[in-house]
């Protein structure tokens, strides 16, 4: 704190203590003392910490960014400014707060692989292995094709391993605030902020301030003396995505999901008609598997994956009636019959499958939450996964009666039952 205070910052009433998320010690910010409801609690300059600005304005990485502009794009930069930072040890002036950074981080891309074993079936373990895949590529890009090039000297070989590069995503992924600053989106790892816990209800909310000097912390209601203030980490995110990015699950959190597995064919003749039918009504036909993100939920199947396999199964071959984009049917609903029973067929099918290919059954998994000697990786793994199936099984369920009318839309079922599954490793917030 007395760092923070000579680089500028201004907390009132506010300070970090130890507490216990899910029997483990964890860090947090706590109130004190009295604060006035909706007040600003917090206002920490970004100087103090890192963003893809701070790198690219680095007097020491500077030349870097001029030999290698490409290197620019994306948060790479902020990745290098943290571990040259690290590196520097004493003489960075970010000195105090990198210190104080974990040192191993809990995230499944991080796990070994028999432990990640745990999540087979699962459209988590796709994303987390799609993880590793695209930041080992980027460790090449960034340093074994460029940096280990052009400036061994400042960035040896054994102090920047591709070890130390996830290290580095991690912190960003784990302690970042992401904002939209002049309509675009920026990422920032700022001390203090970055101690916050997540919980889905949070007491707080976080904004750049429009000179882009400051991040800001203003409460959203009133916050009790000793309560814990916490942010909401990614509002609206499903477990699947908390899980992956930080390493815990949301106890409280509604959104169970898992997702369908499916590419289109972008050889085939009609593809690039396909694609621009769906572009037209806002779907996405390019992104490929995990990144597609076709979400189903435990209360039904979303109407857009429906529109993307109407899309999909047209034929063209046997009924081609139109020619351009604006006069293709609109997807969202039923366009001819077949097209309806070779998508609802193709959607079941894929679906029972996907729940056969998992290793153990819902009640196995339930089962297993029972035990009290599963390491904690193995029950957050389990869990994730008893949430997938949850998913698949609810979306299944929603089928059977609409899969014999092609006539009835799919609509989700905001008032269906949900059937949350134990929560035996999850992080405890209902408390916070």
């Amino acid at each position: 704190m007395d760092w923070l205070k000579t680089c500028g910052a201004k907390v009132d009433g506010l300070s970090v203590k130890e507490t216990l998320i899910g029997g483990r010690p964890q860090h947090g910010v706590f109130v004190d003392g009295e604060l006035e409801p909706f007040s600003e609690v917090a206002r920490i300059p970004l100087s103090c910490g890192i963003s893809v600005a701070s790198a690219l304005q680095h007097p020491d990485l500077k030349t870097i960014w001029e030999a290698h502009p490409h290197l620019t794009e994306g948060r790479s930069p902020m990745a290098v400014q943290l571990l040259y930072e690290r590196n520097l040890g004493s003489a960075s002036k970010l000195a105090p707060w990198i210190s104080m950074l974990p040192k191993e981080l809990d995230l499944p891309m991080m796990w070994k692989r028999s432990e990640r074993q745990w999540l087979r079936g699962t459209y988590t373990l796709d994303r987390v292995l799609a993880d590793i895949e695209g930041l080992v590529e980027d460790y090449e890009k960034v340093f074994v094709r460029a940096l280990f090039q052009t400036h061994a000297t400042m960035f040896p070989f054994k102090k920047y391993t591709v070890d130390d590069y996830m290290w580095a995503w991690g912190i960003i992924w784990s302690r970042d605030v992401e904002q939209r600053v002049s309509g675009v989106w920026e990422a920032f790892l700022i001390p203090f902020v970055d101690t916050m816990n997540h919980r889905a209800v949070s007491g707080s909310d976080l904004y750049v301030n429009f000179g882009k000097t400051d991040l800001v912390v203003r409460l959203n209601g009133s916050v009790p003396v000793g309560q814990e203030l916490t942010r909401n980490y990614i509002p609206m995110a499903p477990n699947v995505e908390l899980f992956r990015m930080y390493g815990f699950i949301d106890p409280t959190n509604p959104h169970i999901v898992s997702s369908l597995k499916f590419n289109l064919d972008k050889s085939e003749k009609y593809f690039q008609r396909r694609l621009a039918w769906a572009n037209r009504y806002k779907l996405d036909l390019s992104a490929d598997y995990p990144y597609n993100n076709l979400f189903i939920t435990n209360r039904g199947v979303p109407p857009n994956i429906p529109a993307l396999l109407r899309i999909a199964n047209f034929n063209f071959e046997s009924r081609d009636t139109w020619l351009l984009v604006k006069d293709a049917p609109d997807p969202f609903k039923r366009i001819e019959n077949t097209v309806e029973e070779r998508f609802f067929t193709f959607l079941r099918d894929s679906l029972e499958k996907k729940l056969k290919d998992f290793p153990t059954t819902i009640e196995e998994d339930e089962a297993l939450l029972d035990r009290k000697d599963l390491p904690h990786r193995q029950q957050l793994a389990i869990e994730i996964r008893l949430e997938e199936k949850i998913a698949i099984k609810g979306s299944i369920e929603s089928l059977a009666t609409t899969i014999v009318r092609f006539d009835e839309p799919i609509n989700l079922n905001r008032q269906r039952t949900i059937h949350y599954p134990k929560r035996a490793a999850s992080r405890t917030l209902s408390s916070q």
